[in-house]
């Protein structure tokens, strides 16, 4: 193959991205690289530069001439090696390229190899007819020594008339062997069908076909045949170049089954995958997505994605989507994100996403992997809310609370700003239970956090401390403050009527905490106070100031 050391490419790509990527892989690959957006500025550039050795050309160039057009502008002043770069292979556009002599034909995003394979398989060809048209001795040398494989071939009988040493070996016959053979031993089509293409051939309205040889011993492998009508002492002949390609179409195959593969995994797919273009438009929307979110995918391909997103997000999000069009990143990219969804039913629900992009020739595209989140997500917060309560009361449990008196203690030491803590315990509750039954005792310890909960503030924070024991804290609150709410707690208990218990009372400890105290000596504060008012009579509160 053709060293491209020292080799000049002229690119003519109009997609400012595409050509980037291209004139990457090219110089990386060791070309010398010239680019053009336009088939003038592509014109220019061969007037002006001797030169360049290839034009590998968009055949659907914008802005006047298109690729082919472009092509046969060059091949009227330059016997230049042309490859075209297209991502159509629809039939029109091939019947048009094959009225000219070019040198490959690639399907954009075949791959690096295919590309790169295609521009040496080019210039060596082009090296080959050069070489070719110099002389008959030159042509000789060169195509018995040559490393492409070449054969000369009598077009109405098929018959081999040389082969160079790479055809020989290639084919594993001697050369004696090869020149009393026809084309047709070698090819896997039928004779019939072969000779057609030979005589397009002849004719020049082909020049490369892609068949499948035998070996001599029995391989098959894929060629793609360059041939050429040419005079050697008035017969007329067939000049072929042979390139092995094998490997080149099994890459092709596998890239197609590979898609094949991929789209079948994504419909099959238990997580929903949607993919999006340059517009945020719906291009992908596997069976998962219509499950998830309601919308069938005859209702989302075309459509904006805006649909399924929260009225509350969608200025942020085509804000990202702005961004991600100009750089392919953002905040969601590459990463998990959880994030609010609006399915066509109108129920929101919480999604965790991934979010990919894929590089285009114009921008990027997103692909999203959505997963439904929303019971999960519950589940959480039941088992968060199970974590730290008291599962009869539903009050803050001891554990928890413990955790709270240590951080309104670290803002109290941040901001100096007061805090203080009620304990109650209801008075008499072993009697409640002995002769009420447990059921009753529940009631009435349901029904006293219900009472409290009503009467404090959010910012405030009640827990079971254990048994009939309670704690409160009363945040920003100092120890007059608190002894007031305890007051109107102790009263409103007390006038607080039970289902088959009437009423209960409780007492209470009431203190402020202090510059010198740790949350220990704080609970032991509150706790002796508590003890003081069961010790006086019950159904009253005590409390103690800093000051004392």
């Amino acid at each position: 193959m053709i060293d491209p050391g020292g080799k000049k490419i002229l690119l003519l790509e109009d997609s400012r991205f595409q050509a980037k990527v291209e004139e990457k892989l090219l110089r990386n690959a060791g070309y010398e690289v010239i680019t053009a957006r336009t088939g003038a500025e592509g014109l220019t550039q061969i007037a002006l530069d001797e030169t360049i050795d290839l034009a590998l050309i968009d055949v659907e160039l914008e802005g006047g001439l298109d690729g082919i057009q472009v092509a046969e502008e060059i091949l009227r002043v330059k016997d230049l090696p042309i490859v075209f770069l297209s991502a159509c292979t629809g039939r029109s556009i091939l019947e048009r390229v094959h009225t000219i002599a070019y040198y490959g034909y690639v399907v954009k995003d075949s791959g690096e190899f295919v590309l790169l394979s295609s521009i040496k398989m080019a210039l060596a060809l082009s090296e080959a007819h050069k070489e070719l048209k110099e002389s008959a001795e030159k042509f000789k040398t060169m195509f018995f020594n040559h490393g492409a494989m070449m054969l000369l071939i009598q077009p109405h009988s098929g018959r081999i008339l040389e082969a160079n040493r790479a055809a020989c070996q290639f084919y594993d016959y001697p050369p004696e062997k090869m020149r009393e053979m026809t084309i047709y031993a070698l090819s896997a089509l039928p004779q019939v069908e072969l000779a057609k293409y030979l005589q397009l051939a002849v004719d020049g309205k082909f020049s490369s076909f892609v068949f499948s040889h035998r070996k001599a011993t029995g391989e098959v492998r894929n060629v793609e045949v360059f041939s050429y009508p040419m005079r050697i002492q008035s017969q007329e002949l067939l000049y072929s170049i042979i390139f092995d390609v094998t490997e080149q179409k099994k890459m092709e195959a596998e890239l197609r089954e590979s898609e094949a593969r991929l789209r079948n995994i994504t419909m099959a797919a238990q997580e929903a995958i949607i993919m999006l273009n340059e517009q945020d438009h719906v291009i992908f929307w596997n069976p998962s997505a219509e499950r998830l979110l309601g919308y069938s995918e005859a209702e989302m391909l075309g459509a904006h994605i805006e649909r399924i997103i929260p009225e509350r997000h969608r200025t942020a999000h085509n804000e990202g989507f702005a961004r991600f069009q100009r750089t392919g990143r953002g905040n969601f990219v590459n990463r998990i994100t959880e994030l609010e969804a609006w399915p066509k039913e109108g129920r929101e629900i919480i999604i965790e996403m991934s979010l990919s992009a894929l590089p285009q020739s114009h921008g990027w595209h997103a692909v999203s992997i959505l997963r439904d989140i929303t019971e999960k997500r519950k589940m959480e917060e039941e088992l968060r809310r199970m974590s730290v309560t008291d599962p009869l009361t539903r009050a803050y449990n001891r554990r928890y609370f413990v955790e709270v008196i240590k951080r309104e203690i670290e803002r109290k030491n941040r901001s100096g700003i007061p805090f203080s803590l009620t304990m109650f315990d209801i008075d008499h509750f072993k009697r409640i239970n002995d002769t009420y039954g447990h059921e009753a005792g529940d009631r009435v310890l349901c029904g006293t956090v219900t009472m409290v909960q009503e009467r404090i503030r959010k910012v405030d924070s009640l827990a079971r401390w254990g048994g009939e024991e309670f704690m409160v804290l009363l945040a920003d609150t100092t120890v007059q403050s608190a002894l007031t709410v305890a007051e109107d707690l102790r009263e409103r208990l007390s006038h607080l009527p039970f289902e088959g218990v009437g009423s209960v009372t409780a007492s209470f400890g009431v203190a402020e905490f202090c510059l010198s105290d740790t949350s220990d000596s704080l609970l032991r504060r509150v706790d002796d106070l508590l003890y003081q008012a069961k010790k006086e009579g019950r159904n009253c509160v005590r409390h103690l100031s800093c000051e004392g």
